[in-house]
């Protein structure tokens, strides 16, 4: 299968999907009892999730970097 480019149809993900903390409904995904929570809080309603809240207020001081949301 040819790898499509998505770079510019992207929507907009948790900026924590490419590295969950294990707390994260997408951490480990294939296992993951919580796929409707995960689908919910890691695409565009990330910003309503309690853990990416929680997580948000240590790295906006300490590695703001990996706060930047993929497809914005």
């Amino acid at each position: 299968m040819k790898k499509a480019n998505i770079e510019n149809n992207t929507p907009t993900f948790c900026p924590f999907v490419e590295n969950p903390f294990q707390e994260c409904f997408c951490f480990d995904f294939h296992n993951n009892k919580h796929v409707k929570l995960a689908v919910f809080y890691c695409s565009k309603n990330f910003r309503q999730c309690d853990i990416y809240q929680k997580h948000k207020e240590i790295l906006e001081t300490q590695e703001p970097d990996k706060l930047k949301v993929s497809g914005a």
